[in-house]
């Protein structure tokens, strides 16, 4: 028997991302007693402490944490779950979830969601804005049933289909001192702040492709952790980025920015990562075809 009920985990995953009982309140639409309560009740239920204070700040401890991640996924899929029920009863018998990596664009997906409406009437899709740091995690917790990523997945459970070829390049202002550079060198990078999403190395990116072999860093690392705000930071001034063309082509000419080839070329390969459970037939897979014509078309 179940211990503890959705608003026990709706409260502790609102307190895990406020650190903050009022501001929990505020997420859940209670009164800050109520809340109080319901973390002494939590923790009686289950007979652990799940909470302790730091300051002003509400900090979980780990078995907390390790119910906030419970949390998440049982949440996440009861919603899933009840919008699924929704979309049945407008005749809609899946939808496919896609999400990607930070880097990941999507002005690709209206014709996609289109041409897949048209082909499969009974078929929607949506894009997931919960980007982890590893995608794959929402894949594999079937929060997602497609994730966008570049380099094909290394995982068990997860197969990769290939969707488009592209290249990474130097993202600057057209007032950037190498602006005038053909193509853009490590010896270049090391000497100016560079934009990025987080300080963690990915496979195939440019702290693998670049930085790693050059044995160079930049003097300076900024983590944007969303394009938006990784080209704002490389539109005011003197910060570099390397992007996927994919990623930074359309959004480029709106902040004034303009890319440079890396010396050598730095070609990367887009795929999209299933389940290794969904078959050819499945869904998903399905609809891959229809995403690699609708990225490959804009």
């Amino acid at each position: 028997m179940n211990r503890l009920g959705f608003h026990h985990l709706a409260m502790i995953q609102a307190l895990a991302a406020t650190q903050s009982v009022s501001a929990a309140a505020k997420a859940l639409g209670l009164t800050q007693s109520a809340v109080s309560h319901r973390m002494r009740e939590a923790e009686r239920r289950v007979d652990a402490a799940l909470f302790y204070r730091d300051g002003r700040r509400v900090a979980l401890t780990r078995a907390g944490r390790r119910l906030a991640l419970a949390a998440r996924t049982i949440l996440n899929e009861a919603e899933r779950a009840e919008f699924d029920l929704e979309q049945l009863a407008r005749g809609v018998d899946y939808v496919i979830r896609l999400c990607g990596a930070c880097y990941t664009p999507f002005h690709w997906f209206p014709p996609f969601y289109r041409r897949l409406r048209q082909d499969h009437p009974t078929y929607a899709a949506e894009v997931i804005v919960d980007v982890a740091e590893d995608p794959l995690t929402l894949l594999l917790a079937n929060v997602a049933d497609i994730v966008l990523m570049i380099g094909e997945p290394v995982h068990a459970a997860v197969r990769g289909l290939p969707l488009l070829e592209d290249q990474l390049v130097a993202v600057m202002a057209v007032s950037h001192p190498l602006a005038e550079s053909k193509e853009i060198t490590a010896d270049d990078l090391a000497r100016y702040p560079y934009a990025t999403y987080h300080t963690t190395p990915e496979r195939e990116l440019e702290y693998e492709r670049v930085f790693a072999t050059a044995r160079k860093l930049p003097p300076e690392v900024i983590s944007g952790g969303r394009t938006s705000v990784v080209l704002d930071l490389v539109a005011g001034g003197e910060t570099l980025s390397i992007q996927p063309l994919l990623t930074v082509s359309r959004a480029c000419a709106a902040r004034g920015l303009i890319t440079r080839p890396v010396k050598g070329g730095l070609s990367v390969t887009w795929y999209a990562a299933l389940r290794a459970s969904d078959d050819a037939a499945s869904p998903p897979a399905v609809a891959v075809d229809l995403l690699r014509a609708s990225i490959q078309a804009v």
